[in-house]
C-alpha cells in the first residue's frame, strides 16, 4: 500500500487544493490550463491524468456542449413577423422564459 513505500505522492497537499480552487474559480477551464498552471505556481509537473484523476474525485465530470442548429432563413423570417406583430405590446407583466442553453466558450465542467 502507499504508505508503507513512503513515496511522496505527486500532488502534494498544496496541489491538490490548487487544482481544486482553479474549477472552483473558473469553471471553463480547459484540463490543459490547470496543468499548465500547477508547474507555474507549486514547481511540480502533474500529468493530465493526474489532474483528471483529483477532479473526478471533487465530483466534476467532464462534457462537451450540446450543438445546436442554426436558424434558417424561414425561421428568422418567423422570428421577424413575430417582432413586427407584437412590436407594441405592453411586456411589463410578461416573463419570457428560454430553455435553450447558449455556451459561448469552451467546455463545461458540470458537478
Amino acid at each position: 500500500h502507499r504508505d508503507a513505500n513512503s513515496r511522496p505522492r505527486v500532488p502534494g497537499k498544496k496541489e491538490r487544493k490548487a487544482i481544486g480552487q482553479y474549477i472552483r474559480y473558473n469553471n471553463e477551464i480547459a484540463l490543459r490550463e490547470i496543468k499548465g498552471n500547477i508547474p507555474k505556481m507549486h514547481h511540480k509537473s502533474v500529468s493530465t491524468s493526474t489532474t483528471t484523476r483529483h477532479l473526478h474525485g471533487y465530483g466534476y465530470k467532464n462534457v462537451l456542449r450540446q450543438s445546436t442548429h442554426t436558424l434558417t432563413s424561414d425561421e428568422k423570417e418567423q422570428c421577424v413577423q413575430w417582432a413586427k406583430k407584437h412590436k407594441y405590446d405592453d411586456f411589463n407583466n410578461t416573463i419570457f422564459i428560454d430553455e435553450s442553453l447558449f455556451q459561448l466558450f469552451r467546455n463545461t465542467v458540470r458537478r
